[in-house]
Parts: structure tokens; sequence; C-alpha cells
């Protein structure tokens, strides 16, 4: 059985532009319309500068997480935001709710997660005043 890795692709510009996916032993990717792609998987090369990666968990309306994302979920002492992020140290991916702040693993079978935007496009997400 193979595993789909996936990979979201931006602009400079933060402006999502297509996806990477490798599965079954081959690379593929598919440039969106809007950045003036078919939107068809193909074999070719998609570059970009900001690659993001597929966490390979959805959120409780089924929508892909992907490093970047920001996603909304409740915990202690009611909800919370952040930004998911890769960490390094843990070969984890986890949620930072500010530069100094992380609630740890992102994974955790007791909360339900939902994207809410992501770094990019929705910066004011992670102000302190949440987006709300």
């Amino acid at each position: 059985m193979s595993r789909e890795i996936k990979f979201r692709v931006r602009g400079k510009d933060g402006r999502l532009i297509g996806y990477i996916r490798f599965e079954s032993g081959r690379w593929q990717c598919q440039m969106l319309k809007a950045a003036g792609g078919s939107e068809e998987w193909s074999s070719g090369v998609l570059h970009g500068s900001i690659i993001e990666q597929c966490t390979g968990l959805e959120d409780k309306n089924g929508v892909e997480i992907y490093a970047g994302d920001v996603v909304r979920f409740k915990a202690w002492k009611g909800k919370h935001q952040g930004a998911v992020k890769w960490n390094d140290g843990t070969c984890g991916y986890e949620i930072e709710m500010s530069p100094t702040s992380h609630t740890g693993f992102f994974h955790d079978p007791f909360r339900t997660y939902e994207v809410i935007g992501d770094i990019y496009q929705n910066p004011e997400l992670l102000s302190p005043e949440g987006g709300k």
C-alpha cells in the first residue's frame, strides 16, 4: 500500500498556485486555473517559493490540514486558534498560538480542529485579537 504525500505551492506573494503529490512512486503537479494552469494532474514540475506539506489529517469539515493553516480548536479554558507548524526538534506538527507559545503536538485525539484560514492570506487571525 502506498501513501500519498501532498504539498501546497504558493507564489512569492503567498497566493496559492497549485499542488504537488507523490503517489505510487510518481511525482505529479496540479496548477490552479487562477494561476494560469489547467487544474489537470501532470508529470510536469511546479515551482513556487513556498511549499507546505499536508499533515495527513482533515478538520471537522473534511478539509485537509496543511502546514501554514490557521486552525481553531477547543481546549483548556475555551476556544483557541493558532498556526500549524512543523517542528524539527520534535519531528512533528505543533500549533503555534504566538511566536513564543506552542500547544505541543498537533495531533491530539481529544481535540476537533477547524481550518479558518492560513498565515499568508489571513495573518490577522494570529493577532492578539485573533480575528474575532
